[in-house]
């Protein structure tokens, strides 16, 4: 219920951030993280468990088209922020669990744009989701699992030697 809570926020606070971030400890996030693995076993066990589907997307020229602006992505096809046509439909019907008005953890989005100071890097993409949900385009409000500094760093400063044509 705390994870559902925490992702159905349309903020930049999640579970993984809290246990990833927030949390410095690495034996209070390894006790954090045994306690979900018991918890889900024990759900698991439950007569009643049925299996749900977490449909987990990467954003740009995926979700909506980054018009090939570098780095977002490459494609040009459909102008910039355009949403590729069947793409919310698709995650709506792969989340058989959501219901109107419940809030929902089962839209996940991965990103390489990193958690660094208050959001800045997440908010843009969080705005984009709250405009879908509020246009009724979108399902339900999705979490984001950023990237990594070093490792968005490191991609911009290769992308030049690797960019093929």
């Amino acid at each position: 219920e705390l994870k559902r809570l925490l992702e159905g926020t349309g903020t930049y606070h999640n579970l993984y951030k809290l246990v990833y971030y927030d949390i410095s400890s690495n034996s209070i996030q390894e006790r954090i993280i045994a306690h979900i693995k018991e918890q889900a076993r024990v759900v698991r066990e439950k007569p009643s468990y049925r299996p749900g589907i977490k449909v987990c997307s990467d954003i740009d020229d995926t979700l909506y088209s980054s018009g090939g602006h570098f780095p977002a992505g490459c494609d040009k096809l459909f102008p910039k922020g355009v949403p590729y046509p069947g793409c919310l439909a698709l995650f709506r019907a792969l989340d058989k669990d959501w219901q109107q008005g419940a809030t929902s953890s089962n839209l996940a989005f991965l990103s390489a744009r990193p958690h660094v100071y208050k959001s800045w890097a997440e908010k843009k993409s969080y705005d984009l989701f709250r405009e879908l949900v509020e246009q009724d385009f979108m399902h339900s409000m999705p979490t984001m699992i950023p990237g990594q500094l070093g490792l968005g760093l490191w991609a911009m400063l290769t992308y030049p030697c690797f960019k093929n044509g």
